[in-house]
């Protein structure tokens, strides 16, 4: 059933282009712009028209009284004068810069067919002769045709997001030409107050740890082990409480944003996400930066007026599988241990400090 549709479609694709080329126009509008025809026409025929917006002025003004007229005969005397001639191919009609381009001319016919690395044909590309306007566009399929004075020159191949490309269609008749993609990253910008500038110019003063220096320090919380690593950067420990002796970053200083100082703590982004340094394995971190420039806030806004620290976790990497293990053993026994009295002489003893009893004589006895 399938194969049946298929054969059905292809049937009348030749169809389709002998309706284009008979079909006709009908236009009665006076002083419009030469844009608006195109469009008309494009809207009552199912063909494209490709011309060069920077040479042809489709602003211009043009007197339309056609009434179920050839699309030849409407093509001409819309760009009669204006030293533009026009050529039909497949379903596209292309605006030349010569009259005489709208007959196939020259001694020499060119063909080709473009196509992506994946061999998906390519439509709308452009093919140039190099240092001419003479030029045509591909069709569903990729294929393209352009006459040539002669056939030794050069085209130029080109499409939105992949390579430009040259070539020679000297002894070459028919062409494959398979363009590859653009991959070229961009740097990231960053849009500012006054414009947009690069996320490295905009990032003045930055500091960077490793995990290898962060693997050094035996402490359970990650911002502990920043004490001394970085200028400028700050850690205070408040306590000792097991599970709340983090510590406190204060990079350069206590900033005024947040009117208080419990919250001039940095901005922490793992990986972009905000977070907490405390709740992340010292193991898992490939390596800290603080951003320490009151320009950062430009990028991350009013949040980072005290500073901002970028952590980035290790991922997988390409080659052989390593194992490793890191661990601590510690041993603690205390200094000294204080001597404590027997409960019945602890019992007399409070006796007498608060002055009552107590304890009576029969709980101070059992």
């Amino acid at each position: 059933m399938r194969k049946f549709y298929l054969f059905i479609i292809v049937s009348l694709l030749p169809l389709s282009a002998i309706f284009g080329q008979n079909t006709t126009v009908t236009l009665t509008e006076n002083q419009i712009p030469l844009i608006k025809a195109f469009e008309s026409i494009e809207k009552q025929t199912q063909l494209s028209i490709a011309y060069n917006r920077t040479k042809l002025d489709v602003n211009q003004k043009v007197n339309t009284n056609f009434k179920n007229a050839s699309v030849n005969t409407v093509m001409q005397k819309l760009l009669q004068g204006t030293g533009f001639g026009f050529r039909r191919e497949g379903s596209y009609i292309i605006i030349t810069t010569s009259v005489t381009d709208n007959k196939v001319h020259g001694s020499s016919t060119v063909k080709g067919k473009i196509v992506d690395s994946n061999g998906e044909p390519i439509i709308g590309a452009s093919v140039v002769e190099k240092g001419t306007t003479n030029g045509t566009i591909t069709d569903i399929d990729g294929n393209f045709v352009l006459s040539m004075p002669n056939d030794k020159g050069l085209l130029n191949v080109s499409y939105v997001g992949y390579l430009s490309q040259t070539v020679k269609t000297e002894g070459n008749k028919s062409l494959n030409i398979v363009l590859k993609e653009d991959t070229q990253i961009l740097d990231e910008v960053v849009v500012v107050g006054y414009g947009t500038e690069k996320k490295i110019n905009v990032i003045g003063s930055i500091v960077q740890v490793g995990a290898e220096k962060l693997h050094d320090r035996s402490t359970p919380q990650l911002s502990n082990a920043l004490a001394g690593q970085m200028s400028g950067v700050t850690v205070i420990q408040r306590t000792g409480r097991p599970g709340a002796s983090g510590g406190e970053i204060r990079v350069r200083g206590v900033g005024s944003f947040g009117g208080s100082d419990n919250k001039s703590d940095a901005l922490v982004l793992v990986d972009g996400i905000p977070g907490d340094l405390n709740t992340i394995n010292a193991e898992d971190v490939e390596s800290i930066s603080v951003l320490k420039d009151a320009s950062t806030a430009a990028i991350y806004g009013s949040r980072a007026a005290n500073g901002v620290i970028l952590v980035t976790t290790k991922t997988g990497q390409e080659g052989k599988i390593a194992v490793s293990y890191n661990g601590y053993v510690g041993f603690t026994k205390p200094t000294e241990l204080p001597d404590f009295v027997d409960t019945w002489e602890y019992a007399t003893i409070y006796n007498e400090a608060v002055g009552r009893e107590a304890y009576t004589a029969e709980d101070i006895q059992k």
